[in-house]
């Protein structure tokens, strides 16, 4: 558990703060690029998965 609070819990809330202060910094220097940006990133893991499952599915059929 001492790892956990040491080294894991900074780290995704250091993660998550720039992220955070990217997206903030890129709608204070063009506001149509933050809500590209904001609307766009949300989809990456979405993707991530269907991509992930086309290859489970392909594998699978090449390694019965």
């Amino acid at each position: 558990m001492q790892d956990y609070y040491y080294r894991y819990l900074p780290q995704i809330t250091l993660a998550v703060f720039i992220k955070l202060l990217i997206l903030l910094t890129v709608f204070l220097i063009n506001l149509a690029a933050g809500a590209i940006l904001l609307t766009t990133a949300p989809m990456i893991p979405l993707f991530m998965v269907l991509v992930g499952m086309g290859g489970f599915g392909t594998s699978k059929r090449q390694f019965p």
